[in-house]
């Protein structure tokens, strides 16, 4: 009996829960709607697909007071667009990415807007707001939101190249400036203290930009693919970049990152080709993975004494790199850290590494020492592929194992010692090391994949009688020797 009770009342839930999804989600002509708790409809999206989009007073007889977030996201076809005097919102992301959307007029009614509002509107040209609303305001088609002295969006096809915030405003609207093409040189006030993620993304044309004193935080994305920029300058007061905020900032050529920043996050500098100069000051303590991703410029970098962690692939597929230090203070250092480094003439791994990562070395073709301290315990698959100018390696005893490709096409090695805690070696682990002679390999040795030697030439194993790698070796017809073979000379 309990359990049928159970069963009707689980389902009469689903059918109020199917019953609320359909009163929630409705349609009238061309637009989607919600109603609100006041019995007034928000829009949620369209099907229009005219050159100027006219917003209903009225859907079904609700008055029509909201645009909701992202609402119009995305929809390429209309121009201009018609907002009626009952609406008093419009949310987050409304008219995204409208690349054909030219001219808004915003009425008297609206009370909030959302951020990234017009973001990535790369044709809008005008922004008018009517001069009786209490909230918002523009100037020149630039609009602002008054009690908050906030810039909130700015057109993407803007009639001049070079713009001047006014002073007194205070902050910068996330995606503000998001695909505006026009936009060469842009003059910040010393009031501004704030900037929003993705402010000036993708701001191709941009040259120069001059930051004012008291910005404590360069937000996520803010300067990404601003391809034109050759250079800026970050205030001292600047606390925090955010992730990926000169990503693809072709032409950037040197950063100086201010003292009390603590942490270089992902992607930050991601793909800045150019950049030739970095400066990193004593208050950073991590590097993130991508930070420096395919800067293929940098030529050398000095890490400070302060950092103990260096993120998944900081470095890789920095072409140009000769020249990195290595201080003492780490303590990790990601897989695939230097993937692709194939300037990098050296890198002396800090005692107290304990584990290197996948792929951390592979490529850096022009390396001929890698040092590794006796506190590494742990090789990832393709550690050191294709570090074909590097003549030997230690293997600290603790590394019990050597993974898939380690060594794949170190063809330079003529001779490898593996410690006594080896115990088995993974596929093609020494593959293409074409002048490999010797190999030494311990009693404790259990397990040899059949490939992990292929392509090696005439290598020979020196192994103990009756060891696993003896057998492994008349097996495979490898060549072969005892560590007493020469005794008899002595």
């Amino acid at each position: 009996m309990k359990k049928s009770i159970f069963i009707l009342a689980f389902l009469l839930s689903l059918l109020a829960i199917s019953a609320c999804a359909e009163e929630a989600f409705l349609q009238s002509d061309d637009f989607s709607y919600i109603l609100l708790e006041d019995g007034t409809a928000e829009i949620t999206g369209t099907t229009f697909e005219g050159d100027a989009l006219l917003i209903p007073e009225a859907l079904d007889g609700h008055a029509v007071t909201g645009i909701g977030d992202a609402a119009f996201y995305g929809v390429k076809s209309f121009a201009t667009v018609s907002i009626p005097e009952c609406v008093t919102s419009i949310g987050k992301e409304a008219f995204y990415d409208c690349d054909g959307l030219e001219t808004v007029y915003i009425p008297e009614s609206v009370k909030n807007i959302g951020a990234s509002v017009f973001g990535s509107c790369a044709a809008l040209k005008e922004i008018q707001v009517s001069p009786d609303n209490e909230y918002y305001t523009d100037i020149r088609g630039v609009l602002f939101n008054k009690p908050e002295k906030k810039l909130v969006a700015f057109p993407g096809l803007y009639k001049h190249s070079a713009y001047a915030i006014p002073e007194g405003v205070q902050a910068i609207e996330e995606s503000a400036f998001h695909s505006c093409y026009s936009l060469n040189i842009l003059f910040i006030p010393e009031s501004v203290t704030e900037i929003g993620d993705y402010a000036f993304y993708k701001c191709r044309n941009l040259i120069d930009i001059q930051l004012p004193q008291g910005i404590t935080r360069i937000g996520k994305f803010v300067f990404a693919e601003c391809e034109s920029l050759l250079g800026i300058i970050l205030p001292e007061s600047v606390l925090e970049i955010g992730e990926g905020a000169f990503m693809n900032c072709h032409a950037l050529g040197q950063i100086a990152i201010p003292t009390g920043v603590q942490e270089i996050l992902p992607s930050t500098f991601e793909s800045c080709k150019s950049l030739d100069d970095v400066s990193i000051p004593e208050s950073v303590n991590k590097i993130g993975n991508r930070a420096f991703y395919s800067c293929k410029s940098l030529y050398d970098i000095e890490i400070p004494e302060s950092v103990t962690e260096i993120g998944d692939e900081a470095f890789a597929w920095c072409e140009s790199l000769f020249a990195i230090s290595s201080p003492d203070s780490l303590t990790s250092i990601g897989q695939s850290v230097f993937l692709g480094c194939k300037a990098l003439s050296s890198f002396f791994i800090p005692d107290g590494i304990t584990e290197i990562k996948a792929s951390t070395f592979e490529g850096c073709e022009a390396a001929e020492i890698i040092d590794v301290p006796d506190s590494v315990v742990s090789f990832g698959d393709r550690a050191f592929a294709y570090c074909r100018a590097l003549s030997s390696i230690h293997i600290p005893e603790g590394v019990t194992s050597i993974g898939d490709s380690v060594f794949y096409n170190c063809d330079n090695f003529t001779f490898v010692e593996l410690p006594e805690s080896m115990t088995s070696l993974g596929n093609l682990s020494f593959y293409g090391c074409d002048y490999l002679e010797t190999v030494s390999i311990p009693a404790g040795v259990q397990h040899i994949e059949a490939n992990a030697f292929e392509k090696c030439g005439e290598v020979e194993f020196m192994a103990e009688r009756g060891s696993y790698a003896l057998s492994w070796a008349k097996e495979m017809g490898v060549g072969y020797f005892y560590p007493d073979s020469l005794d008899w000379l002595k």
